[in-house]
């Protein structure tokens, strides 16, 4: 039998939400390389699903998110989840541009919101030009 679209859709989401608790939980933190597979499940993920893109971005940048400002987790692993922050980042400030959607938040929001967790983490925040 060969796999539908919607069960290879399927099977996708379901792999990117696997590796997703295992980025939030930081099971592998000395495994950096778990943290591109999540982002590249993610860009695959909105490739193959345009109207939900915008969902699937928001939801990636908010794992991301709350896994950088979680003081639980090692700070390496947090600090390398701030930086997987930028590919979600774009892609909804891109759609932001392109899209009257008053539900997506602005690109100073979400920027706003990744310089709290930098300044969680310690790290120097860049300030705006």
């Amino acid at each position: 039998m060969k796999p539908t679209h919607a069960m290879a859709h399927s099977a996708l989401e379901q792999r990117w939400d696997r590796i997703g608790l295992g980025v939030r939980c930081a099971w592998n933190p000395q495994r950096p390389e778990v943290l591109h597979h999540y982002v590249q499940a993610g860009r695959r993920l909105s490739r193959l699903q345009p109207p939900r893109e915008a969902a699937i971005q928001r939801r990636m940048l908010a794992l991301l998110l709350h896994t950088a400002t979680d003081e639980a987790l090692p700070w390496h692993w947090r600090a390398m989840c701030l930086e997987q922050t930028a590919w979600p980042l774009a892609r909804l400030t891109s759609l932001w541009r392109a899209s009257a959607d008053p539900a997506l938040e602005t690109p100073a929001q979400l920027e706003s919101r990744i310089r709290r967790a930098g300044k969680a983490l310690g790290l120097p925040c860049r300030t705006a030009p």
